[in-house]
């Protein structure tokens, strides 16, 4: 399985790179190889070089909190061995670089927020446009009204958790 696995990724590494051509200075198309939670992924580059990314402005349930394996499932089905576009932000979360990561045109915090997958971090936030922390703001508003994901729960965001 493991080989199996290596071998797609290479297909998709190798199929992909004609497709990428120049990237817009501080934006970078990779391929997502892994999910460490809600919030967290790894890529790869087109030669292979790996990067842990946090996905910016928001942070997600750790995976034994509360939603923590919906949360990571949820990022899962949203970019598992897909190509992505990244926006790098400066601030780093847990020695992971911050982007915004953007996916068929969608950007994957937004989207993950309006699951209520993830919360708003404060501490991240600040990085972001303020049309982008506007937009963040209402959809995770909506989550809550709606009472999706772990706001549905009546827990403490994960943000806030210890």
């Amino acid at each position: 399985m493991r080989g199996r696995r290596r071998s797609l990724l290479l297909l998709c590494l190798l199929g992909w790179t004609s497709l990428i051509g120049a990237a817009e200075p501080g934006h970078q198309q990779v391929l997502v190889i892994s999910i460490q939670d809600g919030a967290r992924l790894t890529v790869a580059d087109p030669q292979g070089k790996q990067a842990r990314v946090a996905l910016a402005g928001v942070c997600a349930p750790a995976i034994g909190q509360p939603f923590g394996r919906k949360s990571k499932f949820s990022l899962n089905d949203l970019a598992l061995l897909k190509s992505v576009r990244l926006i790098w932000q400066a601030h780093e979360i847990k020695n992971d670089r911050s982007a915004v990561v953007m996916s068929a045109g969608q950007d994957l915090a937004y989207l993950q927020l309006q699951r209520g997958m993830v919360a708003l971090d404060t501490s991240t936030m600040p990085q972001l446009e303020p049309a982008q922390q506007a937009r963040y703001n209402d959809a995770q508003v909506l989550a809550q009204k709606q009472r999706l994901g772990f706001w549905g729960l009546g827990v403490l965001a994960p943000c806030a958790q210890p």
